[in-house]
């Protein structure tokens, strides 16, 4: 689905509440994804993936997906997590799949925006990408 300039992976399993567990298979549903995706989970049937690389603003992809998230673990009665999460194809290791925690803000008053990560590279590939 597209929001707002931003196409967005809905992964499901026919409605079944497992579907974080094909967080160790998000390439089958992603594709081609050398950047990596940025990954939200925010309730047990919900899994959505912006692969990166897609969109010409990738902190617009970021922002959506946080704002998502945030209204899912808001709404359900079984919240997961409404962190946002930097996936990378190869950081899959002994069948676990590698999640970095990622942040953007906005200042609407200085229109500056801040993207935050504890992984340098999360901050090359952004550079790289906007």
């Amino acid at each position: 689905m597209d929001l707002r300039g931003a196409e967005i992976v809905h992964i499901g399993l026919g409605g079944g509440f497992y579907v974080g567990s094909q967080l160790y298979a998000l390439d089958r549903h992603l594709g081609e994804a050398p950047h990596g995706a940025l990954v939200v989970f925010p309730s047990p049937p919900v899994v959505m993936a912006h692969v990166l690389g897609q969109s010409e603003q990738p902190v617009i992809a970021m922002n959506t997906l946080q704002e998502v998230a945030s209204r899912y673990t808001a709404d359900t009665d079984k919240p997961i997590t409404d962190k946002l999460f930097w996936w990378r194809p190869e950081s899959v290791r002994d069948g676990r799949p590698r999640l970095v925690e990622v942040q953007v803000e906005f200042d609407q008053e200085s229109g500056r925006v801040g993207v935050y990560t504890e992984d340098e590279d999360f901050i090359t590939v952004m550079k790289s990408l906007g």
